[in-house]
C-alpha cells in the first residue's frame, strides 16, 4: 500500500470515520519539534504508529496540551477508550480552555470505564459551552435511568457466533438463508496488506450458511467482483436478490479517488446478480469525494434507501439520510431524518425490520456507553414523522460500542455486533432470541428457539443463594462451588466455560448488593516477571470488564496481576511440565472484600 493511501476505518472502524472532520478543526499550535513525526503519523491517519510517538514522548515526561490532545484523539479514533479516558484526563489537569469537543470525547469515553458522575459533569460543561441552542447528548443522569433502560434486559437470549475470527467481525445483514459480514480476518495463505489506521487488515465481505439446527457453517470469501484491495463493508440486498447495495472506501474502476483535503473517504456503490455473478456495479449519484456516504440499509418494500453521511446538512458527526430508489432506478434528493433520530453527535448502521421499525446506533441519545443501539417506529405516509426513540437496553447495550442491529420479525431472531469484553476479537457478532411476549427468559431454552451459531458466551439468568455470612478473604467461587476461572496461554479474553461461571458470580452480586470482591488473576511461569505481570493485569481487567458488562458496579470490584508469583503447584521457572499443569496457574480468583 503506498503511503498516501489512507482509507478510513470502523471503531474498531466505521463508525469513527465520520470524527475525522474535526481533527482538522483544531487551531494548530506551533509544534513542539519532539512530536513532529507522531503528527506526521497522526495527520496521516496512522494512529497506531502516532500512539508509538507520543507515548514515547509522555514517558520521558513531556506534559503539553498538544501532546495529551492527539494522544488521546488517537485512542479514541481506535476505539481503545479506556486510554483515550487516560489522555484527556491529563489534558483537563493542565487546562479546561480546550475546544468543546473535547469535552463530548472525554464525557464519551468516561462512560465506558463506567465513571457516569463524572461523564455528567463533562457533559454539562459540554452543554454550556456549546450553547442552549444545541442539543448535547443525552447521558444518563440518575441510577432510574439505568434500570429504566435495563428493563428490558430478560426479554433477550445473546450468543456469540462461532464464526468469530480474533480480529473483527461485524455489520451482518440478512441474504436470503445466508449470512453476510464484514471481517478483517487473515485469510490462510494470503498476503496481508496492512491499513496503517491502526495496522490491521483491510476489511472484506464475507459470508455464510447455517444448517437446519441453525449451526454456522464455513465462511467463505465473498465475491471477488465485489471485495477490492480497499475497505469494503455493510451491505443490504433486495428481496428478490437481484441488487446488492453495499459500503467501499472511495474506489471504483482502478480509480482510487481523494477528497480535496487529500483522504480516502467511504461511497455507497450497487451491484446486479446476472446469474451467479455480481457484476454492472455503479457509484451511487449521490456520493461525493468530499463526504462519506456509508451504511446502507433499505425499506421492507425495496423502496428507500437509507444510508449514514456527513455531507452538508447533518446535524452531527455522522446522520442518518433516507432517499427514493424510483421504478426506473434513479434515485430522489436525500433528505436527512431530522432532530428526533439525529443529534449532535454520531448516528449510524441504519436497518429497517419488515414491521417498519428503524434500528441504529448511536451515542448522542440516552445510553449505557460508547455506541448503543436503539429502535424507532417509522410512521407510514408521513415525513420525518417517527414514534419515541427508544434504548434497546441489556443485553444488547453495554458500557462498550454496540452496534449494526438486523432482526427477523417472524423468527424474533437477529444480530448485532460488540466490541464488548469476553469476545473473540475486537468486534464481534452476536445473535439473539426476542421474546416479544416479554415474559422472562430463563437459562432453559426450548430446542425450537435455538440460537444460530455455536455458544461462546451467552446472557444467563440463574437463581443463587443469598450469602449471609462472610466476613471477607473468602473465596466467592469455592463459596459458589464454581469452577476455576482459565485463560489460554498468552491470552486474557473469556473463554465460554469462564464465561458460565462469571454469570453465577454476577448473579450471586446482584442477589447480594452489599457484596464487594478483588479479582486476582495469575500466570503460568513462563515469560519474563513484567511480561506476566502486564499480561495477569490484562486478565484481571477482562474479568472485571465482563462483570460490569452484566450490571455489577465497579465500586464493587477491584482487580490485581500478581504475574506469576502464586503458583498453585510445582511448575516453577526452568521446571519442565505439562500444558495441563501450566494451566492450573492461569487463573482467575474472586475474594471477597472485608466488612
Amino acid at each position: 500500500m503506498d503511503d498516501d493511501q489512507r482509507p478510513i476505518y470502523r471503531i474498531a472502524f466505521l463508525t469513527l470515520l465520520f470524527s475525522l472532520s474535526l481533527v482538522f478543526s483544531v487551531q494548530a499550535q506551533e509544534e513542539d519539534r519532539r512530536l513532529k513525526k507522531p503528527n506526521r503519523k497522526f495527520e496521516n491517519f496512522e494512529y497506531a504508529s502516532a500512539i508509538k510517538g507520543y507515548e514515547k514522548w509522555r514517558e520521558k515526561g513531556l506534559k503539553s496540551e498538544e501532546l495529551f490532545k492527539k494522544l488521546g484523539d488517537s485512542y479514541y479514533y481506535i476505539s481503545d477508550f479506556k486510554n483515550a479516558a487516560m489522555a484527556y484526563s491529563e489534558l483537563f489537569k493542565l487546562t479546561d480552555d480546550v475546544e468543546p469537543q473535547y469535552y463530548y470525547r472525554y464525557a464519551q469515553t468516561l462512560k465506558t470505564v463506567g465513571n457516569y458522575e463524572l461523564s455528567d459533569a463533562y457533559t454539562t460543561k459540554y452543554n454550556s459551552k456549546v450553547g442552549a441552542e444545541v442539543q448535547a447528548a443525552k447521558f444518563v443522569e440518575n441510577p432510574e435511568d439505568i434500570e429504566r433502560i435495563n428493563s428490558t434486559r430478560d426479554y433477550y437470549k445473546v450468543q456469540s457466533l462461532s464464526i468469530n475470527s480474533e480480529l473483527s467481525d461485524f455489520a451482518p445483514s440478512f441474504n436470503g438463508d445466508k449470512l453476510v459480514f464484514t471481517s478483517n480476518r487473515i485469510p490462510k495463505d494470503a498476503k496481508v496488506v496492512v491499513h496503517k489506521w491502526n495496522n490491521q487488515p483491510f476489511l472484506e465481505l464475507y459470508e455464510t450458511v447455517f444448517d437446519e439446527d441453525g449451526n454456522a457453517g464455513e465462511v467463505y470469501y465473498f465475491d471477488k467482483n465485489i471485495n477490492s484491495k480497499y475497505h469494503e463493508s455493510t451491505t443490504a440486498f433486495t428481496k428478490d436478490g437481484r441488487f446488492l447495495y453495499f459500503t467501499r472506501s472511495n474506489y471504483f474502476d482502478s480509480e482510487y479517488g481523494e477528497s480535496d483535503t487529500g483522504a480516502n473517504l467511504l461511497k455507497l456503490y450497487r451491484a446486479e446478480k446476472v446469474g451467479d455473478e455480481w457484476t454492472n456495479i455503479s457509484e451511487l449519484p449521490f456520493t461525493s469525494d468530499n463526504y462519506n456516504t456509508a451504511h446502507p440499509a433499505l425499506s421492507p418494500d425495496d423502496k428507500k434507501l437509507y444510508f449514514v453521511s456527513d455531507m452538508e446538512g447533518s446535524l452531527g458527526e455522522s446522520d442518518i439520510f433516507v432517499v427514493d430508489i424510483n421504478e426506473d432506478n434513479t434515485y430522489g434528493t436525500p433528505q436527512t431524518l431530522g432532530n428526533v433520530i439525529n443529534t449532535p453527535a454520531k448516528e449510524t448502521f441504519p436497518f429497517v425490520s419488515e414491521d417498519n421499525t428503524l434500528y441504529f446506533a448511536s451515542n448522542g441519545h440516552l445510553g449505557l456507553g460508547g455506541l448503543d443501539i436503539f429502535s424507532v417506529k417509522i410512521i407510514p405516509g408521513k415525513v420525518n414523522k417517527y414514534g419515541k426513540v427508544v434504548n434497546m437496553g441489556e443485553p444488547i447495550n453495554g458500557a462498550f460500542d454496540d452496534f449494526s442491529y438486523i432482526v427477523n420479525d417472524k423468527t424474533n431472531k437477529g444480530y448485532f455486533s460488540s466490541n464488548r469484553p469476553g469476545g473473540m476479537g475486537d468486534d464481534d457478532i452476536y445473535t439473539f432470541t426476542r421474546n416479544r411476549d416479554k415474559t422472562k427468559i430463563t437459562n432453559r431454552f426450548d430446542d425450537k428457539v435455538k440460537n444460530l451459531g455455536e455458544a461462546k458466551t451467552d446472557t444467563v439468568y440463574v437463581n443463587v443463594p443469598v450469602i449471609k455470612y462472610v466476613s471477607g478473604g473468602e473465596d466467592l467461587a469455592k463459596e459458589l462451588g464454581l469452577n476455576t476461572i482459565y485463560f489460554d496461554l498468552d491470552k486474557w479474553n473469556i473463554r465460554p466455560d469462564a464465561a458460565r461461571e462469571l454469570d453465577r458470580i454476577a448473579a450471586t452480586l446482584k442477589d447480594n448488593p452489599t457484596l464487594a470482591i478483588t479479582i486476582n488473576s495469575h500466570t503460568d511461569s513462563r515469560e519474563d516477571h513484567n511480561y506476566n505481570v502486564r499480561l495477569s493485569k490484562r486478565r484481571a481487567d477482562a474479568t472485571l470488564n465482563y462483570l460490569r458488562n452484566k450490571g455489577i458496579s465497579q465500586r464493587r470490584l477491584k482487580a490485581v496481576g500478581y504475574g506469576k508469583i502464586l503458583l498453585v503447584n510445582e511448575c516453577e521457572t526452568g521446571v519442565r511440565c505439562s500444558e495441563e499443569k501450566h494451566q492450573e496457574n492461569r487463573r482467575s480468583e474472586f475474594v471477597v472484600n472485608g466488612k
